[in-house]
């Protein structure tokens, strides 16, 4: 996946429970090519509670690709 897309997480997998509590949530994939992840992991960016986004430096979040489904893009109009 690459970096800037909009994902939403929809579940997670066995042994993750912890990250439970975070289903539904939605974020960005961010760059995390300093760091060796596992295979099929990502780093999301994800949004506070109310949908707007965290900032300049966002906390990051790992998830499986399979815990996430990309979003379509959305365009703004005025």
């Amino acid at each position: 996946m690459k970096p800037g897309i909009a994902v939403r997480v929809t579940g997670h997998r066995p042994g993750r429970e912890q990250i439970a509590h975070l289903q539904d949530r939605t974020g960005v994939i961010c760059d995390a090519s300093a760091f060796k992840l596992l295979p099929g992991f990502v780093a999301v960016a994800l949004n506070y509670r109310d949908g707007t986004p965290q900032g300049k430096r966002p906390n990051l979040t790992l998830f499986h690709q399979d815990e996430l489904e990309v979003l379509p893009p959305q365009t703004v109009t005025e």
